[in-house]
Order: C-alpha cells, then sequence, then structure tokens
C-alpha cells in the first residue's frame, strides 16, 4: 500500500488510492486512516467537532498528533463512534487496530519537528 501524506497532516496514513477531505459540511470520502495535528488551544475546542465529521464519513481510524503534550492519541470507529485505542506519550510506540504491524515512535515524531 502507498502511503501519502496531505498538506498540514502530521504524519503520512492515509493512502493515496483512497485520499479524501471532511469539509465543514460534513463529507465524503472512504479514508482507512486519517491522522490531523493539534496545532493551538482552538484544536480542543473544534475536537468534538472533527472527531463526529470524520465518523461520519466512516474513517475506521483517527490519529491525532499533539505537540502541545507530546502524545499521539489513536481513536477507532465503533457503531459510529471513536473510542481511545490509546493515548501514546514519548517512550512508547503507537499502534493501530485496523493497521496490523503498524508501529510509530512517539519520540521520533517529536525530534523530527
Amino acid at each position: 500500500m502507498r502511503m501519502h501524506q496531505r498538506e498540514g497532516a502530521a504524519a503520512p496514513f492515509v493512502p493515496s488510492a483512497r485520499r479524501f477531505s471532511v469539509g465543514r459540511g460534513g463529507g465524503a470520502g472512504s479514508a482507512a486512516c486519517a491522522c490531523t495535528r493539534a496545532r493551538n488551544a482552538r484544536a480542543e475546542r473544534t475536537k468534538p467537532r472533527k472527531r463526529r465529521s470524520y465518523a461520519e464519513a466512516g474513517v475506521p481510524e483517527h490519529w491525532i498528533v499533539n505537540p502541545m503534550d507530546e502524545t499521539i492519541t489513536v481513536l477507532t470507529l465503533a457503531d459510529d463512534q471513536y473510542t481511545e485505542h490509546g493515548v501514546f506519550a514519548r517512550g512508547a510506540q503507537a499502534t493501530s487496530r485496523l493497521l496490523e504491524g503498524l508501529t510509530v515512535d512517539v519520540n521520533a515524531v517529536f525530534d523530527a519537528a
């Protein structure tokens, strides 16, 4: 599977053959996984709306990279709602439930920034 990094994405987790976008009006596509970056305090306020948008679009896994507290949160979709697969901090390996064998070294993500 080829990976691709969308502009503004924190890591390349969206397969290029299944690109999508979710806009203000909800919307559409069929991505296997989305990865977003929390940029500031405003990101915390919009998190519930963004989660709803991705869930409505049927994105089965959503990774949130938060440089403010140096964590990666992995959410998985179940019954149209996200549940936390894990919140991974420095020293941990973030894992995917969707993409078997995928691990991401949290230190490497934030050291590269």
